[in-house]
């Protein structure tokens, strides 16, 4: 009876808390993986139309590119209340001219979270470039 109380407390119910929160955290990697493309994809698409007129270059705007981002990323997490995990983007920078890279992250609540206290973090990285018609 021992032996059968300690493999349930080492081997079982770590392996429960696993199968438990290992289709969670592919959820929530999905989810923050689309939301990070559509951030990611807002950036690229605003482009600097004043620096394009005066010079004939085109280049991302990211001062208008970050809030455009911001709200994507936003819309596209709108669950995460339900899901109960904190998404977060991290970054946007401009990569080269016409290319922008994307990085966000979300605490995930695990299914044990109110027993053991443990969040795991979830990452997701894109990159977009901007497509111009007569490119």
């Amino acid at each position: 009876m021992a032996l059968f109380a300690i493999m349930l407390l080492f081997v079982f119910l770590p392996l429960l808390a696993i199968a438990m929160n290992f289709p969670k955290a592919i959820y929530v990697r999905v989810q923050l993986q689309a939301a990070t493309d559509a951030a990611c994809e807002a950036a690229a698409q605003s482009v600097d139309y004043a620096a394009f007129q005066n010079a004939g270059a085109a280049q991302i705007d990211l001062s208008l590119g970050s809030g455009w981002a911001y709200r994507e990323f936003i819309q596209s997490v709108i669950n995460a209340d339900i899901v109960e995990y904190s998404p977060s983007l991290n970054s946007i920078y401009r990569i080269s001219p016409l290319v922008a890279e994307c990085n966000a992250s979300a605490s995930v609540a695990g299914y044990l979270h109110k027993f053991i206290g443990v969040d795991f973090i979830v990452s997701a990285t894109s990159v977009s470039e901007t497509r111009m018609g007569w490119q």
